[in-house]
């Protein structure tokens, strides 16, 4: 009867790779969800790279991720030597939060070099649909954004074109695991604006995202085309819809273009919005 016992040898080779070798994050900005590439400086050797075994591991638990080109998961793990460079890259695939703030580390030989793969190098984009739109109420615009999961914490900027609305701009945020959750409050007072754009712009690490683009009304179009409503039913709840059918279908163009002619036809007949608003636009024109 034959019994295999396992022997270990170990066989110590010394390799001449001058002890320089390193790794860098090359992907900037390295954003989750996509592809990310780590740089390994083998050696100066002249004769890199192919002499020597190249070995990425990581993880506290030294997990092979690639021996030479070979990869412990071709779907997450691609590993590329550039000899003219000496360099060996590492490609994981669809970076994910579970692969950060962990060790790498890259060995060429006997050279080994490793360091944690910190988050602080990378964005995390939110996955709301951007640009939203703003809430009119009376003389105010207003825009409360929630922005679910994203990282670094966001820079805000908001302008109406000419001007900083800084002063009118709330951002709120709190720690959301490795992530950040964020709230983005915009109130703005229209009374003196028209036609103007607001924007509101969040740079989440080194990438713009525009959060808020709404050209606003003409406060007056807005009191025209709600006293015009107004008057529509007013009209047919006294059955009057078909005398003041014509009227009823005025646009705010006309409206403005011939305000004093709307004055002098409500002379009789027009509900109380309508004639505030005509009352504060010929003071307005005067």
């Amino acid at each position: 009867m034959c019994i295999l016992k396992n022997v270990l040898i170990i066989v110590f080779i010394y390799t001449e790779t001058n002890g320089h070798i390193s790794w860098t994050l090359h992907t900037k900005p390295a954003v989750f969800g996509q592809d990310i590439q780590l740089v390994c400086d083998l050696t100066s050797d002249a004769h890199c790279c192919s002499r020597y075994t190249r070995k990425w591991v990581k993880d506290w638990t030294y997990d092979v991720v690639t021996i030479n080109k070979a990869s412990s998961n071709i779907w997450k793990y691609e590993e590329c030597l550039n000899s003219s460079s000496s360099t060996s890259i590492l490609t994981i695939k669809s970076f994910d939060e579970e692969y950060v703030n962990i060790p790498y580390e890259c060995t060429y030989g006997f050279d080994t070099f490793s360091k944690v793969l910190n988050i602080k190098y990378f964005e995390y984009h939110p996955e709301e649909k951007f640009p939203d739109n703003l809430t009119i109420y009376k003389n105010y615009v207003e825009a409360n954004i929630t922005m679910k999961k994203f990282y670094p914490i966001p820079k805000c900027n908001a302008t109406d074109g000419v001007n900083d609305l800084k002063q009118n701009l709330n951002v709120t945020s709190e720690s959301n695991g490795l992530f950040f959750t964020s709230n983005i409050h915009l109130l703005y007072d229209i009374r003196h604006s028209c036609q103007e754009t607001i924007v509101v712009i969040c740079m989440v690490g080194q990438t713009p995202f525009t959060v808020v683009n709404h050209t606003l009304p003409c406060l007056l179009d807005l009191e025209i085309g709600k006293a015009v409503y107004e008057y529509q039913q007013y009209a047919v709840n006294t059955k009057l819809a078909m005398k003041y059918e014509d009227m009823a279908k005025i646009n705010y163009e006309t409206a403005h273009e011939d305000v004093a002619g709307l004055n002098l036809f409500y002379l009789d007949f027009r509900p109380p919005s309508m004639q505030s608003i005509l009352v504060d636009y010929q003071k307005k024109t005067q």
